[in-house]
């Protein structure tokens, strides 16, 4: 009899061996990684900005170089601020990015799912063709003894009747 040993692997398992190994699943999660951090780089655009900006000169009297005076000097400082509300192309960019990155979670978990059915359905399959396999070669054993039953039967018949040699249609007829 043909016997196969059957595997003893659960599903849940199989799927955290293929998570753990499968190239695949390893960059698809390394790309949902990448979307994430563009989404920190794109919002880090949309802050507002505070420029202080400062700049002087001191003038000399009369041509000569060295002669420098304060009171003609000047000094000027001031301060830039760039507010987030002004920030359309940045903004756009920033909900582009959030959008891109739920379609790529999307697309993993759709992905994990689709492979841990396709596990399921191997490990089935793969049980189901053991079974199989069990009950052919069943079948084959029967069969065998069907064989020699009709073979007995039939050298049986020849002794009885003291034929040595039937034709193809008298075969035929003691086998019906």
């Amino acid at each position: 009899m043909i016997t196969v040993d059957s595997v003893d692997l659960q599903p849940e398992a199989a799927f955290e061996v293929a998570l753990a190994n499968r190239l695949d699943f390893m960059n698809g999660r390394a790309a949902l990684d990448d979307r994430w951090r563009q989404i920190q780089v794109t919002s880090d655009a949309l802050q507002s900005n505070l420029t202080v900006t400062s700049s002087g000169d001191i003038n000399t009297a009369r041509d000569n170089p060295a002669s420098l005076r304060t009171a003609k000097g000047n000094f000027r400082m001031g301060l830039q601020f760039d507010a987030p509300l002004t920030r359309l192309v940045e903004r756009n960019t920033y909900r582009s990015s959030l959008i891109t990155y739920q379609q790529s979670r999307r697309e993993f978990i759709q992905s994990r799912d689709s492979l841990q059915k396709g596990l399921r359905t191997l490990i089935r399959t793969l049980e189901q063709r053991r079974r199989q396999l069990e009950i052919q070669g069943i079948q084959v054993l029967d069969h065998r003894k069907a064989a020699r039953r009709w073979q007995e039967r039939f050298e049986s018949q020849q002794r009885h009747a003291g034929i040595q040699r039937l034709g193809c249609h008298e075969a035929r007829k003691i086998a019906e």
